[in-house]
């Protein structure tokens, strides 16, 4: 984005109001126009409305603060709605998106960077896997742009490594609590939370065909209740070992992240019925054991719909 290092920078030379722009030991200031402000954004609108309620509008001195906005950020904006488009960049780092998206959201100025954005993300996306490190960045910018696939994207990604503490708070995979708009937030959750119901239903099902005898993992002629009986124990201790026995009834307590709990189930122990002198030994019954990894891997893959609150929203942004 342009440069801020001058304190005060002339967007319109001929401007008639002064915004005063981040907090006082860092604060930037821009001359501009109001109308041109008042066009580009209904909040900047209601703002600068002398017959309004607002403050900003009434200053004697055509001052108006903006003690919690990014300048930089604020600039861009400002070119762009004052047409000053050679100082628009045609590449934004993550974190300047990201304060861009902040600031689009708080004005609801989406339209007027919309000739930019996808120029913005593209560029992005040339390195592989760009939102790595800064997911919740780009979930926001996802979220502000109405970029569907982006969300999702992102969204599964989250669930995937995300942790809960046992008040029910989302933790990111270094244990930093998530951050973000509570609509984001709960959309991580619900992935998360359906992805994790659909591993304990599996575990559930699959403990009812062994204790109810409706598949048969045995194949020998003799010690199939044995190995049966066998296989269903080994797999309960496995499921205790892991945190899951008793199955839990409501996922959104459980504490580990669904990589952590997949890779737990992956790794349980099945031990094979050894039989007798008289029987045989089961070594090769295994075929229970590779179809519950197998299970637990399409299980962990599923991703549900957006919730109907936030596809409507992306879509309403996406229009924007």
């Amino acid at each position: 984005m342009e440069d801020t290092k001058e304190s005060t920078v002339h967007v319109d030379p001929s401007g008639n109001l002064t915004l005063m722009v981040g907090p006082e030991d860092n604060q930037k200031t821009f001359t501009v126009s109001s109308a041109a402000m008042c066009l580009a954004s209904p909040v900047w609108r209601a703002m600068l409305d002398p017959k309004g309620h607002f403050l900003e509008a009434h200053s004697s001195d055509r001052k108006v603060s903006f003690p919690d906005d990014n300048p930089e950020a604020l600039l861009l904006l400002l070119n762009v709605i004052h047409l000053q488009f050679l100082k628009v960049p045609q590449t934004l780092p993550t974190e300047e998106f990201y304060e861009v998206a902040v600031l689009c959201d708080k004005y609801d100025t989406v339209t007027v960077v919309r000739p930019w954005l996808q120029g913005w993300i593209l560029n992005a996306k040339v390195n592989k896997n760009f939102w790595t490190g800064a997911e919740e960045r780009w979930l926001q910018i996802a979220w502000v742009f109405g970029d569907h696939a982006l969300f999702q994207l992102i969204t599964k990604e989250l669930a995937f490594h995300c942790n809960v503490t046992t008040s029910g708070q989302l933790l990111k995979a270094n244990g930093e609590p998530f951050t973000g708009d509570t609509s984001v937030i709960a959309s991580v959750i619900n992935t998360r939370n359906v992805i994790l119901t659909n591993i304990v239903t599996l575990c559930k099902r699959s403990i009812d065909n062994l204790v109810l005898g409706k598949e048969q993992f045995c194949d020998k002629s003799m010690g199939t209740s044995q190995c049966n009986a066998f296989t269903l124990g080994s797999f309960m201790i496995g499921l205790g070992n892991v945190g899951l026995w008793p199955l839990p009834k409501k996922v959104s307590t459980q504490e580990t992240s669904v990589q952590g709990l997949s890779n737990d189930l992956l790794h349980i122990q099945f031990p094979t019925f050894g039989g007798s002198r008289k029987k045989p030994i089961h070594s090769d019954c295994s075929s229970f054991s590779e179809k519950f990894k197998v299970m637990v891997k399409d299980a962990a893959k599923l991703v549900p719909e957006l919730l109907d609150q936030q596809q409507r929203h992306l879509d309403e942004q996406s229009k924007k």
